[in-house]
């Protein structure tokens, strides 16, 4: 008997990696109390006086030199150039930054949200059966686990503190199982995982360190591909900080909003730096990461798109292995040099039934399981084209 196996046209799955924001705070190194005084490290508006410095051809650039400065030019390179930013810096006096919140995982990928084929469904869960069998959550979540004690959430501030004097960054996670009767306190200095093994939980030094993340490993993993109608309660929050010494009055990098027309400073003047925070007084907003930041460094765990690229180079789990800063496609379903096609998402996707078959004949997970997993586990809209879906026949 052939059936008929299509992508579905109407296809999403929520999210099983849940960030809360991560709010900015310092402290003093110096400071012998307990509890330490902390502060929330708070976002401040300045004007400054720059220079324009744009590129401009020299046809132009000669017509403009051959002006005065005082014309209101945002272009002439006499002028200056007059802005508003929004900036972060920890207090005088206060040397440590302090960066705090939690994350969730949820049992949310054994079932989609929705969907408008069974029979795709049903495979679909025949798949997810075997991936859970062949251990692949496990592969997945050792990945998740390191970006969290690696640091790479906190993107720019890990290089902040990476150059700061005697620096160590530490790493601070707390989580208590449903079935456990106390939590369980993780502590790793960040710095001290090597960059080309920083998805590897082999690379932790300290044994006790690697045995306490590998039991978390293992939470994660059954936290994810939890099913049945108690799924729900499988869930694992675990709550998260960064710690390290950084210097009196240093900068540092909260996320950072799109600047509008429309968003002025008290002067009038359109403020170019935007930077993410919330409201903790009338007039005083404290420095957050954003939850869309810290899980796409979460979710910084795609080697699978080329061979021997090492774990430091490592992208962010998307369809088409899209990376916005680089304007650059990694899965575009071409061949490469090394003669292996870089798959996407969708091309994985409308012949799951074929891999489903070979998973139920070599038992072995490839590379392209993991990443359609870890898609899964992303979530989103994944449907395919509506009523010109391509139906493909199998046995």
């Amino acid at each position: 008997m052939t059936d008929k196996y299509k992508h579905p046209s109407t296809l999403a799955f929520t999210r099983s990696i849940e960030p809360s924001i991560f709010a900015f705070f310092s402290e003093r190194s110096s400071d012998n109390d307990n509890p330490k005084t902390k502060l929330p490290v708070l976002v401040t508006l300045e004007a400054l006086r720059g220079t324009i410095s744009n590129y401009l051809k020299e046809s132009d650039l000669a017509n403009l030199l051959a002006k005065q400065a005082d014309e209101k030019s945002e272009k002439n390179p006499r002028n200056a150039n007059l802005q508003s930013v929004e900036k972060a810096d920890l207090p005088i006096g206060f040397d440590t930054l302090i960066v705090e919140g939690h994350i969730s995982f949820l049992a949310n990928t054994a079932t989609s949200c929705m969907s408008n084929d069974p029979s795709f469904m049903s495979i679909y869960q025949l798949y997810h059966q075997r991936f859970t069998e062949l251990k692949g959550w496990e592969v997945l979540a050792e990945r998740y686990v390191m970006n969290m004690v690696n640091g790479r959430w906190l993107w720019r501030n890990r290089t902040q503190v990476a150059q700061a004097d005697n620096g160590s960054l530490t790493i601070h996670l707390r989580y208590k199982p449903a079935d456990a009767e106390s939590a369980t306190h993780i502590v790793c200095d960040a710095l001290k995982i090597p960059a080309n093994q920083c998805l590897q939980i082999s690379a932790i030094q300290d044994a006790k360190q690697r045995e306490q993340l590998t039991v978390l490993r293992n939470h994660i993993a059954t936290a994810l591909s939890a099913k049945g109608e108690d799924a729900w309660k499988q869930g694992l929050r675990v709550n998260m900080s960064a710690k390290a010494v950084i210097g009196e009055g240093a900068t540092v990098y909260p996320s950072q909003e799109f600047a509008s027309n429309v968003d002025k400073g008290p002067d009038g003047r359109e403020i170019s730096k935007i930077l993410a925070k919330r409201r903790i007084s009338q007039d005083q907003y404290q420095a957050i990461l954003h939850e869309q930041k810290v899980g796409n460094a979460l979710r910084t765990i795609d080697t699978w798109y080329a061979d021997d690229i090492g774990d430091a180079r490592a992208i962010a789990a998307e369809p088409y292995g899209v990376v916005t800063t680089e304007s650059a496609v990694y899965r575009d379903n071409k061949v490469g040099k090394d003669g292996k096609k870089a798959r996407h998402f969708y091309d994985i996707i409308g012949k799951l039934n074929k891999e489903l078959e070979r998973l139920q004949e070599n038992k072995q997970l490839t590379p392209d399981d993991y990443f359609f997993m870890s898609i899964i586990v992303r979530g989103g809209v994944l449907g395919g084209e509506g009523k010109k879906a391509i139906e493909k026949s199998t046995d």
